[in-house]
């Protein structure tokens, strides 16, 4: 759909072997930086990873992982379906992460437009700030909108070296945060086949 108004967007099936993951995902892999039984360390406490965090490209396991932002997590709470307030967030982020971002290599932010939000009455608003990040702006502040894979190679990549397979959280499948009442299909490729039949006579 976003390809008929010219803007360039990927699935999750599009953008493997990266995965995405949810900020929350990443909050359970951090709580294994610093932990030392033998001393009593317990890691890092469960907060919230911010816009410069989720800006970061992340190497864990061999796994390459970005982080949608706080701002897309999936909630009950009625303001979630808030369209206006949803793209005052995205702009609010943008501007966060461009006025102080300092580390080397540029911060890809990923931003997570889901099935209901193109139901949303008030979508064409989305899509006035899809096509104002298209030309590469927001608000006076330059963006970039691309692939992901033409992006990565000039992102901020973090390796998460104290991580082992057997660290890693049950549920870290990519896109956990997906699988919610009020979404259906993320691609066409989720679509079941029609099943065919033969009809008896």
């Amino acid at each position: 759909m976003m390809a008929t108004y010219g803007i360039q967007t990927q699935t999750p099936h599009e953008v493997e072997p990266v995965q995405i993951w949810s900020s929350t995902e990443l909050i359970k892999v951090y709580q294994h930086l610093g932990v030392n039984n033998k001393v009593g360390l317990t890691g890092r406490p469960g907060r919230p990873v911010g816009s410069l965090g989720t800006s970061k490209v992340y190497r864990i396991c061999g796994m390459t992982v970005l982080c949608y932002p706080l701002i897309f997590e999936v909630s009950d709470f009625y303001l979630y379906r808030d369209m206006a307030l949803l793209i005052d967030d995205i702009k609010t982020e943008l501007q966060f992460v461009g006025k102080y971002w300092r580390l080397s290599g540029r911060p890809t932010v990923c931003l997570l437009i889901r099935e209901e939000h193109m139901r949303d009455p008030q979508f064409k608003e989305m899509l006035n700030l899809l096509a104002m990040l298209k030309k590469g702006y927001c608000d006076g502040m330059k963006v970039r909108i691309g692939r992901l894979q033409n992006l990565i190679s000039s992102s901020c990549i973090e390796h998460l070296d104290f991580m082992n397979q057997t660290n890693l959280p049950d549920n870290e499948n990519a896109f956990v945060q997906i699988n919610h009442e009020y979404i259906g299909y993320q691609s066409l490729t989720d679509v079941p086949k029609a099943q065919s039949y033969v009809e008896q006579k």
